[in-house]
């Protein structure tokens, strides 16, 4: 996790995977195989983000950084309407990573 940023008005997340293989075909099969993100509450239901235009796709990238294959999410999105205990970093797959938040006071 490189970064994960959640506020009112933004949410930022920079989350890189390595293939178990360093290759691009393996790198590529990863990524479909993930396909789009979901950020999740404690329940596991998506969170909800406040009503801002902006655009965002939710999918992987594959690219190569010093010679190591990543499969990376990289998005800016509209902040969260309501924060948490937990955020959950979901895909195809299943969960793959949960933080939890502070609480608020």
């Amino acid at each position: 996790v490189e970064q994960l940023l959640l506020t009112p008005l933004v949410t930022c997340l920079h989350i890189q995977i390595l293939p178990a293989e360093n290759t691009e075909a393996a790198a590529c099969a990863l990524a479909d195989a993930f396909g789009p993100f979901t950020l999740t509450d404690e329940a596991g239901q998506p969170v909800v983000y406040s009503e801002m235009d902006s655009m965002y796709s939710m999918h992987p990238a594959v690219s190569c950084k010093d010679g190591q294959w990543l499969v990376q999410y990289r998005e800016e999105l509209p902040g969260l309407q309501q924060f948490p205990r937990s955020i959950g970093f979901s895909v195809a797959t299943g969960e793959l990573l949960r933080f939890d938040l502070p609480a608020a006071e």
